[in-house]
């Protein structure tokens, strides 16, 4: 029997968890069932674009390779059609301004430059695909390196599922010339802010753990292009 000051001690049920728990609604491409499969897809792009803290507030923390790697394969194969119809214009532009006689001599290379957008078209997503996990476990090696995944529910995953969500950057190749540049900035943002989200780590070790892997490329950059200058001198050297 119940007693009348007891009328408050019913416990309230628990606030359903959001969709950053891993086990919430997720992000519109998560709840593409029910929204539909391109206005799923549109949805996420638009949220990550304009609000990339909200889109992986709301990602799930785990349940599938599925849906990230799809969402990334199709962002990263719309990037890479981009960057090659934008090789292919400034070719043919370029080539225009060329003698007549000159011009037909670069037809090899005009061609060479089609079948590349013909194997772009194919191979793409098998491609993205592989890049996808490697780079993922890249990232996360440097996130245990850095300390980073304390108190992260996702593991491995949520180092996929950012990286899957960050390629929203590459539609920055609609940008011709520098869209390559813009696309590797905006990476580096989203990336920050999704592996800080999904392991619930700072922003400043996601940071570090992005930059390790691009400071080493651009040391090993450094290096290889000096060493080849310094082959090359040596070689002309040796011509005297």
């Amino acid at each position: 029997m119940t007693e009348p000051g007891d009328v408050g001690s019913t416990a309230a049920p628990p606030a359903p968890p959001t969709g950053g728990s891993g086990n919430g609604q997720g992000n519109p491409w998560e709840q593409r069932e029910r929204l539909g499969l391109v206005a799923g897809f549109l949805e996420t792009v638009k949220l990550f674009v304009t609000s990339p803290g909200e889109a992986f507030a709301r990602t799930r923390r785990r349940g599938d390779y599925i849906s990230p790697l799809v969402f990334a394969v199709l962002i990263g194969w719309a990037g890479a059609v981009i960057s090659r119809i934008w090789s292919l214009l400034f070719g043919a532009s370029l080539f225009s301004f060329f003698p007549g006689d000159a011009a037909e001599q670069f037809g090899p290379f005009l061609a060479l430059q089609g079948m590349g957008f013909l194997f772009t078209l194919i191979l793409a997503p098998v491609c993205i695909a592989i890049f996808l996990f490697l780079w993922s476990g890249i990232l996360h090696l440097c996130l245990v390196v850095v300390n980073a995944l304390g108190s992260s529910e996702s593991g491995f995953e949520g180092s996929f599922r950012a990286t899957s969500y960050a390629s929203v950057a590459q539609l920055a190749h609609i940008v011709p010339i520098v869209g390559g540049l813009i696309a590797m900035i905006w990476s580096i943002f989203l990336l920050v802010v999704g592996l800080s989200d999904l392991h619930r780590t700072s922003q400043g070790k996601a940071l570090a753990a992005v930059l390790i892997p691009v400071v080493l490329c651009c040391v090993c950059g450094v290096v290889a292009v000096i060493g080849f200058g310094g082959m090359i001198a040596a070689f002309f050297a040796a011509q005297r």
